[in-house]
């Protein structure tokens, strides 16, 4: 009587800890870092968010305010095994041209030596800041626009 007590409570808790399972998987991209490249164009300028497959910490970017090209060191957080491979590859994604002119690429670059950077090469130099998204899947980069008075730092003060 007993050992049916437990057989039973075996399979209770068996059912109830599978029964939270999502029945289906979604399939993990495989040897893609990048994930998505959101551009919205704000008066002035321009917020770009970059999308990586699996969580990165921003560590520091240079040159710190301006450039041409723009590089930002990273550090992967967790990295699944059959993303390992992706990390000392190189990947990019060309924005279409109405997106926002201005930006050429976006890169990842884990075969560079001291990387992995994420790269954004614009057509001329550009005025930014660069910050952590919230999720830890992103970075979010502020540029001014060309023509426009209005750099990122002081977009808030021009409006007054």
């Amino acid at each position: 009587m007993r050992r049916s007590i437990v057989i039973i409570a075996w399979v209770i808790l068996l059912v109830f800890s599978r029964a939270n399972e999502p029945l289906l998987h979604a399939q993990p991209v495989r040897d893609r870092v990048l994930g998505d490249l959101q551009i919205s164009v704000e008066e002035g300028y321009a917020v770009i968010k970059v999308g990586f497959n699996f969580p990165v910490r921003y560590v520091r970017h240079f040159p710190i305010d301006s450039g041409k090209e723009l590089r930002v060191k990273l550090s992967p957080i967790s990295v699944g095994a059959v993303d390992q491979d992706a990390l000392s590859e190189r990947e990019s994604i060309r924005p279409s041209t109405g997106d926002l002119p201005v930006l050429l690429e976006v890169a990842y670059e884990g075969d560079m030596p001291g990387g992995p950077f994420l790269t954004l090469l614009f057509q001329q130099e550009r005025e930014y800041l660069v910050a952590q998204g919230s999720d830890f899947r992103s970075l979010i980069i502020v540029i001014g626009l060309p023509g426009e008075e209005t750099s990122p730092s002081t977009s808030e003060q021009g409006a007054e």
